[in-house]
């Protein structure tokens, strides 16, 4: 099949004055072209791709029809009942959009609307009617739906007028913004206006922390309590500091709140009345692709929150035994680690915490990009999200920095009642300590924080996945070999600016071995081959291709038996073959001939030891001990898929029993739906021809999942 977009159009009299325009300064267009460019329209306009059910169409006839508009909860399970009980007339008018109102009909027969609406099974959130005549706008008709009105008032912030007016400035513009979305989600997306007072909690402790900095009287609030009270009240410039943190985090939430209310809520009904700001959706909007992305990242937080790391981390390995052979390192043995030490071992005890929701929005500028309080995807794949090059499980990796920031904080946050320099100092004494074998660590926690600071040590001389190693060119030296028996111990200073230094090394390691076990089932044939993909449209990947493939070789360590040797030429080895496809297929780019170019260099690759070996104790660490079973099945449970041992016996896979297009049955785990397609792909070794079409069923396939509703 061809690629098919057409571009539905609303074209604007530029003499009218009024806004919103009077129907008579409206006439509307539908036109078949690849570009915006060949449509050739003259006057002010606003338009958005639509996409044709069935290929055998009918071709709108705009000298008289009608355009309805209709915004169901779930249009992927509403648009596969129709394909499977509608009637043919019924399916050649159909057409669907990445807008909330993501279903329309176009017709002259007014019976289509009526069987449309006696075939499916629950009512849609809204309806809008156009009619049209000599392609203009005649009438416009919004039937009256039924409002929630029994929701609880959201939170309300503290009283914050004893700020400065630019502190006070920043807080009125969060208070405009959530005055501003939260109507709006309670009449179009119920389910996310009860995430509102989740977050609104959140931004209530940042306002409350503000208004004690500015007069740090009486006892802090518990969210400053890492901070000594008295120094809180006779350092300025520590609450100088802390504020101007603070308000960074308040700007970027109103930024965030700000594209999440354009994005989530344009194109809503009235149609006419909200513009998007993307201006290739600026009729429709996104608000099937934004709701998507909102309920894939929500599937993944309430999976994470439901076993609480953090009281598994400062409860339970706080006084469970620690790790052994710490006074051995880098020399290391695991094999015990995952039946004694692992948080599977401490999971019974296990209660859900609190959920934090983020912000999801799309983004030109800052692509795929997780904050603490927001997380983006690339506006690229609002085109190509079915596509590997812009793939929506991206989103996965960008989630796990903030649950692997949250694990590596609580691992060094020591002392509550000390400050961050004199937990630090009894960190590295203590470590120092174990490292000279004068002392046992005390517990798991505190020979976790071991490890992670003896790596530190290891980059130092034998590199990371980001520096070199000063052992370079010594790969096959046997004098050389020894020299891993010995672990340089670093001064105090010197070892904390290393620990800076490696945190986002470490939080990659970490990020990619959890995505790998998490997101894609385990399967390094999946995985591999799909995150190069999406690498490929990355130009610093290109530039910094030691980093992407270290990466790689740490992830595929996980699943290598043995020394560190045969682990690392197994996992090269292991790298080359996954990367290999035939001439044509989802493989077939530059960046993969430039990965296998640098791995058969002798010299680079030998090269690649040193780092390999010193991140693979972390590689082993997030393999061993952060994976959790409950977790993994929570976002992998899921009544459509079997799992499957591949023909060699290798790794797991699954199947996924859901026929291609769209169905009735639905999606209640988005990423493990997101999975299947692109196996599919890697199968068929090409990609889909109709990319945007088949992206925009992905978008509305995963805005069915709907078990937040269900809890509430």
């Amino acid at each position: 099949m061809s690629e098919e977009r057409f571009w539905l159009t609303v074209l604007f009299d530029e003499s009218s004055p009024c806004w919103p325009p009077a129907l008579t300064s409206c006439r509307t267009a539908v036109s078949l072209s690849t570009t915006l460019g060949k449509c050739s329209h003259e006057l002010p306009y606003r338009t958005s791709p639509i996409f044709p059910l069935l290929s055998t169409h009918f071709n709108p006839n705009l000298d008289s029809c009608i355009f309805n508009f209709f915004f169901f909860d779930s249009a992927f399970t509403v648009l596969g009942r129709l394909q499977s009980m509608g009637s043919e007339e019924l399916k050649k008018s159909l057409w669907y959009s990445l807008g909330l109102a993501s279903i329309i009909l176009i017709t002259d027969n007014t019976r289509l609307f009526d069987e449309l609406m006696r075939l499916v099974e629950s009512p849609p959130r809204d309806i809008e009617t156009w009619r049209i005549k000599d392609s203009c706008i005649i009438d416009i008709s919004i039937p009256p739906c039924a409002q929630n009105i029994d929701k609880p008032p959201l939170p309300k912030l503290p009283d914050y007028s004893g700020l400065s007016v630019v502190e006070r400035s920043i807080v009125d513009e969060l208070v405009s913004n959530l005055d501003l979305i939260a109507p709006k989600l309670l009449r179009h997306i119920p389910s996310e206006f009860d995430t509102l007072p989740l977050f609104v909690d959140q931004m209530a402790e940042l306002v409350t922390e503000l208004i004690y900095l500015s007069n740090p009287q009486g006892a802090p609030p518990k969210t400053l309590e890492e901070y000594d009270e008295e120094a809180l009240k006779t350092d300025r410039f520590l609450c100088d500091r802390i504020k101007r943190q603070i308000i960074d985090r308040l700007i970027q939430v109103n930024s965030a709140l700000s594209y999440v209310s354009s994005q989530m809520l344009s194109g809503a009904v009235p149609i006419l009345e909200r513009r998007s700001l993307i201006r290739r959706h600026s009729l429709l909007g996104i608000g099937s692709a934004i709701l998507a992305l909102t309920r894939i990242t929500r599937s993944i937080e309430f999976a994470f929150s439901q076993y609480s790391i953090e009281d598994i981390i400062i409860e339970q390995m706080a006084i469970a035994k620690p790790l052994p052979s710490l006074a051995t390192l880098p020399n290391y043995d695991c094999s015990t680690w995952r039946q004694e030490y692992s948080v599977n071992v401490f999971e019974a005890t296990a209660r859900p915490r609190p959920w934090y929701p983020k912000l999801p929005y799309f983004s030109g500028r800052l692509g795929f990009r997780e904050t603490e309080y927001t997380v983006s995807a690339a506006i690229q794949s609002l085109t190509a999200g079915a596509s590997p090059d812009w793939s929506l499980l991206t989103i996965t990796h960008e989630l796990l920095h903030g649950y692997v920031r949250n694990i590596l904080s609580l691992l060094f946050q020591g002392d509550t009642k000390k400050t961050d320099e004199q937990n630090w100092s009894i960190f590295y004494q203590r470590f120092a300590d174990i490292m000279q074998s004068k002392y046992e660590a005390g517990n798991e926690l505190e020979s976790l924080r071991v490890a992670i600071l003896a790596y530190c040590c290891m980059t130092y001389t034998f590199g990371s996945i980001t520096t070199p190693s000063d052992l370079e060119g010594q790969y096959d030296n046997p004098n050389i070999k020894h020299i891993t028996d010995n672990l340089l111990l670093l001064p105090e200073e010197q070892l904390w600016i290393q620990y800076e230094a490696e945190f986002r090394n470490i939080s990659e390691i970490f990020v990619h071995v959890l995505d790998l076990h998490y997101f894609y089932g385990s399967n390094l044939s999946t995985y591999i081959p799909l995150i190069w993909r999406s690498w490929s449209e990355l130009p610093q990947v290109a530039a910094d291709l030691r980093q992407y493939i270290l990466r790689s070789l740490l992830a595929i360590s996980t699943k290598v038996d043995g020394g560190p040797y045969d682990r690392f030429d197994t996992s090269v080895a292991r790298l080359e073959e996954l990367l290999t496809q035939p001439v044509g297929g989802i493989l077939d780019v530059s960046l993969i001939y430039a990965v296998k170019s640098y791995l058969s260099d002798r010299a680079k690759r030998a090269d690649l030891f040193y780092p390999f070996w010193s991140s693979l104790f972390l590689a082993d660490l997030a393999n061993n001990i952060f994976i959790s079973r409950n977790i993994r099945s929570s976002l992998f449970t899921d009544h459509l898929i079997r799992w499957v041992k591949d023909e060699e016996g290798f790794e797991e896979g699954f199947t996924y029993k859901l026929p291609d297009g769209f169905s009735e049955e639905q999606i209640d785990k988005p990423t493990v739906f997101l999975l299947h397609r692109f196996l599919l792909q890697l199968k068929t070794a090409c990609l889909t021809e109709n990319i945007e079409a088949e992206t925009a069923k992905f978008f509305l396939a995963c805005c069915s999942y709907l078990d937040l509703e269900r809890r509430g």
